[in-house]
């Protein structure tokens, strides 16, 4: 990989075809490098591989650049220490640098679920778990509630979507909003006994005086629910 970095500072051409042997060589090595020094216990070098992996031209398919992003997302959110931040220098002027593993994390995330909505991968739920989980370390659940709206319709269900937005926009803080739809999660074409969702309703009218009558509603509601199973 350094010989060819070093042949081809800008990147492999576009005209290197998937048949070619180099291509093919130089997309398994760039793939694979990280997980080697993973294996190696050496989270540094795994770090700059991934980042020049993602960051250099190396003519890679959408799918392979995809599977590295994810891969180095586990890496950044789960291997229990916190990497280098990015060097400035690899970063476009103006463009957003991560100060840590979360915030690089993100944008990583931030860029499947781009490529999602643009159709350009195919969808994969770890996307959103890992997301949640990361923007839920950072506090940041208003952010989540943003990328979960901005999602084209079909690609999570609507009730699914309706109580991961509720639980985003009471997490920041946002009950009304949080309340409207679990409102609509809960109606008869919906989910009209997803006892999360009732007794989370019920908790936000109980703190609101003014909906205490609609809070029993759902109160009694989770209970027969529960009844039923």
């Amino acid at each position: 990989m350094d010989i060819v970095e070093s042949s081809l500072p800008e990147g492999l051409p576009d005209n290197f075809g998937a048949e070619c042997k180099l291509q093919e060589t130089v997309s398994k090595a760039v793939e694979l490098l990280p997980e080697l020094w993973k294996l190696a216990d050496c989270p540094r070098e795994a770090t700059l591989s991934y980042r020049r992996a993602l960051l250099h031209q190396w003519n890679l398919d959408a799918r392979t650049i995809s599977k590295i992003q994810k891969e180095f997302v586990v890496f950044l959110l789960y291997s229990g220490g916190e990497v280098m931040p990015p060097n400035l220098r690899s970063q476009m002027d103006g463009s957003f640098v991560p100060g840590n593993n979360i915030e690089e994390a993100i944008l990583l995330l931030m860029i499947l679920l781009r490529k999602v909505s643009l159709k350009r991968i195919e969808w994969d739920p770890s996307i959103l778990d890992h997301l949640s989980f990361a923007l839920s370390v950072s506090g940041d659940l208003s952010s989540l509630a943003n990328n979960l709206e901005e999602l084209l319709p079909g690609i999570i269900h609507r009730s699914e979507r309706f109580h991961t937005l509720a639980l985003c926009y009471y997490g920041a803080g946002k009950d009304l909003v949080a309340l409207d739809l679990l409102r609509k999660l809960l109606n008869g074409r919906e989910m009209p006994k997803h006892v999360h969702g009732l007794l989370m309703a019920s908790k936000i009218c109980c703190e609101n005086p003014t909906l205490a009558e609609e809070g029993v509603s759902f109160s009694k509601r989770a209970v027969e629910s529960l009844d039923g199973r």
